[in-house]
């Protein structure tokens, strides 16, 4: 019965108070110099026991404990996690609907409560959890207005309505109201109006993702199967392992300040990675090669896509396989891909400084022209410098195939004449000179065999980007719009995103935007929504002692309050990092050259003055127009970079058991070992233990914070108190978590609307999420084990 849980609980407290003064008893008597010292000390603590006794009677102490429940809040979502000195409403979430592409408490099959409020309350918080065998606690009891639990302890019905209506206000807050420390956002609905949302974190999923890591970490049995692993033994459980964690302490030295479980964590909070892939940032220019197709570096960014293709082709060979649409379109994606990887190399080299191919003595004019696009020497008018790029692309590409395949079968001329092709169209979509990005392609030449076929074809429209662009600047833009800021640098932006660390939350992109196009469309009738996020670089302030630790932030020390106490430390996850944005816009101007690039500078010398994910932007390298709809067109000249995709539907799952989608999220950012015996030798019977890592999924995934969902109903505007604006509906939420990718190849991205992150409003979900989900494969679902 519950009862006898209730009366052990409160002996048991009386004992843990009569220990802490029998120790303090034992001290002042060993103290005592004389008998009357000694009469004193034990008139006291005589004294101090039958005021215990006294205060721990059952009925007592319930009086007590009836008094103070109102000091503290049970919830699942605790404001305090936002900021120690933030008051405010903590909530416990009920049931609402769930959505497998996302990860919420909902997801959590029986979530834990937590106790915020008045740490010396928090023997009150210990009583309401008490449960029983049945898994009832009396939490459940008072929820339902069932009192009998307390009915033992008095006889006084009223009595027992004043505990149990006492207790209850552990349960209720009265007045919800947020803290101008609270984290509060904006969020734009479908009806052109705005929610506040506060923001309250899920107290319960910190909990649960905890125990999972702690288990992974440093439990016995993952200490058995690492020795296991260590030892090359065979052990039936796998070896689960998460790196490039980050730690976060909340509380400081007083983590029961912020919560009960807060406090058994000691504070710690694990964060995941979501950061970028690190593209190689210091490479040497290429001085001592002749062609740069030949250097280092771009054989090694080759190798891997090329080894596919090498495997492909000899497929088709080996089984007599024609040459079919699919497969053209296979070895298309394959050359795409290379041409990526080459791109990315070369567009590192163009950022070094003007001149530097003065040295490169060996290298080829047409290559210096390619990889030193800002020397000053060269005449920009001269285009004929890139016709003898398809032809070396072919030929190098002809010669590393048949390297790779052996020479099991050889690439010919018309191999070769393939090849070519595909280089020189992208050479007429990007001219290399244009180190913004910018085609030129109007002003060019064409090659000899381009002139013999427009002596005997029709004359058919480019798709280049500056034929596109002239076409609009007189026609007008018939299609979409979209503009790019290009390689922002930002400092000191927010490194954290709910439980992940790394990059910025795409909501913090998406809210730039939107404060973007609120004052271009105020001032110049330009609205801007959907975007796309390029990373080029990232650099997080934080450090660990040994590769086996979690990462920790490097935090700042705060001024002076205005009473000159020292500041309390709220931990702050912080980096710099260079991206680029590409913002779908409409009304913008493209038929006027002048008043186009006039618009461009007015919108560059505006971003530049807001603040992007709570960091300073220093600089911003360019802004341009384009009209293009072909991924590959609109991201090759912003290469080398990593681009943000949306992977939500990998999260998904058709099982109707909702705790798959943690375990789903989870498995994005952890490693498994396990452990199997395989044959010594091919066709033999004697094997060997050999622990195997389990195939992850292709592509850079990470978890992404993806914005938020509702735990409250929606408040009328000025409701709430303490919000930072009394005209808009409130709603309180919690962070939502989902899966992304970081692609590094254009080639990859099927269409525009994949990559363009927007606004979508589904209640109960506030999420930002991509236009159109990437195609995906059964190959591509996260497998649980």
């Amino acid at each position: 019965m519950i009862s006898d849980q209730i009366r052990a609980y409160i002996q048991s407290r009386f004992e843990a108070k009569r220990d802490t003064e029998d120790k303090a008893f034992d001290k002042k008597r060993s103290a005592a110099t004389s008998p009357s010292d000694l009469d004193a000390v034990e008139a006291a603590y005589t004294e101090k026991i039958a005021r215990l006794i006294h205060d721990y009677t059952p009925a007592v102490w319930l009086d007590s404990a009836a008094k103070r429940a109102k000091q503290i809040s049970m919830a699942t979502h605790v404001i305090k996690l936002v900021n120690s000195s933030a008051k405010g409403t903590s909530l416990i979430a009920g049931e609402s609907r769930h959505d497998p592409h996302y990860l919420d408490t909902s997801a959590l099959e029986n979530p834990v409560k937590d106790v915020s409020g008045n740490a010396a309350s928090l023997d009150v918080a210990g009583l309401l959890q008490l449960t029983e065998d049945s898994g009832k606690s009396l939490l459940n009891y008072l929820q339902a207005n069932d009192f009998s639990p307390l009915a033992p302890f008095t006889v006084d019905e009223t009595q027992l309505q004043s505990w149990g209506q006492g207790l209850k206000q552990a349960l209720e807050d009265q007045a919800p109201a947020s803290h101008t420390l609270g984290k509060q956002v904006y969020f734009p609905v479908a009806d052109g109006t705005y929610h506040l949302l506060a923001v309250l974190p899920s107290s319960a999923l910190i909990q649960t993702i905890d125990e999972t890591i702690q288990h992974c970490r440093f439990s016995q049995a993952m200490k058995e199967a690492r020795d296991a692993k260590k030892a090359n033994h065979l052990y039936p459980d796998p070896v689960v392992t998460y790196p490039n964690l980050a730690l976060m302490t909340a509380g400081g030295s007083k983590p029961q300040n912020i919560s009960q479980l807060n406090s058994q964590r000691r504070g710690r909070c694990y964060l995941l990675p979501a950061t970028p892939p690190k593209l190689r940032e210091k490479l040497l220019p290429p001085l001592h090669v002749e062609s740069l197709f030949h250097h280092g570096a771009v054989l090694t960014a080759t190798r891997p896509i090329i080894k596919e293709m090498v495997t492909h082709l000899k497929e088709m060979h080996q089984n007599n396989v024609d040459s079919t649409l699919p497969h053209r379109d296979k070895i298309r994606d394959y050359i795409d891909q290379t041409i990526d990887a080459i791109s990315g190399i070369v567009g590192q080299w163009q950022r070094l400084p003007a001149g530097w191919s003065d040295e490169a003595e060996t290298l080829w004019p047409e290559h210096k022209r390619w990889a030193d696009p800002n020397h000053p020497e060269w005449d920009i008018h001269d285009k004929s410098w890139h016709k003898a790029l398809p032809k070396q692309f072919a030929q190098w590409l002809n010669d590393v195939l048949n390297g790779y395949s052996a020479k099991s079968f050889l690439f010919a001329g018309g191999d070769q004449s393939y090849w070519k092709k595909f280089f020189k169209q992208w050479r007429d979509q990007f001219r290399f000179d244009s180190f913004t990005g910018l085609s030129i392609a109007s002003d060019a030449e064409p090659d000899e065999a381009e002139q013999q076929q427009s002596q005997t074809a029709p004359k058919q429209t480019s798709n280049s980007y500056a034929n596109s662009s002239n076409a609009n600047s007189t026609q007008g833009n018939t299609g979409e719009t979209y503009l790019v800021l290009k390689r922002i640098q930002v400092t000191q932006a927010n490194a954290v995103g709910g439980l992940t660390y790394g990059f910025p939350a795409i909501t913090h992109f998406l809210g730039y935007v939107h404060a973007l196009s609120r004052k271009l469309s105020a001032a110049h009738g330009i609205t801007l929504s959907a975007t796309s996020v390029v990373c080029h670089h990232h650099q997080i302030h934080a450090y660990r002692a040994a590769g086996y630790e979690p990462y920790i932030f490097a935090q700042t020390r705060n001024p002076l309050t205005h009473e000159g106490k020292t500041a309390p430390i709220n931990e702050e996850g912080k980096m710099n990092m260079t991206v680029s944005l590409v913002i779908r816009a409409q009304g913008l101007n493209l038929i006027n050259d002048e008043q186009h690039r006039d618009q461009c500078k007015a919108i560059q010398q505006l971003a530049e003055r807001h603040r992007l994910a709570g960091g300073k932007i220093t600089s911003i390298d360019g802004c341009y127009i384009t009209t293009h709809h072909e991924p590959v067109k609109v991201f090759r000249p912003l290469m080398p970079g990593t681009i943000l995709v949306d992977r939500a539907p990998l999260l998904a799952t058709e099982a109707p058991d909702p705790t798959q989608t943690l375990k789903r999220w989870l498995k994005v950012s952890s490693l498994t070992y396990v452990s199997k015996q395989v044959p010594v030798k091919e066709n033999s019977e004697e094997t060997q233990i050999d622990w195997q890592q389990i195939d992850k999924n292709k592509g850079w995934l990470v978890p992404f914070m993806v914005g938020y969902k509702q735990i409250s109903p929606l408040y009328p505007a000025g409701e709430v108190a303490n919000m930072r604006d009394l005209n808009t509906p409130v709603s309180f939420v919690e962070p939502i978590h989902s899966i992304a990718e970081w692609i590094r190849r254009p080639s990859r991205i099927e269409t525009l609307g994949s990559v363009m992150w927007c606004y979508h409003d589904d209640a109960p979900f506030y999420a930002c999420r991509s236009e159109q989900a990437q195609t995906l494969s059964s190959d591509d679902l996260i497998d649980i084990i």
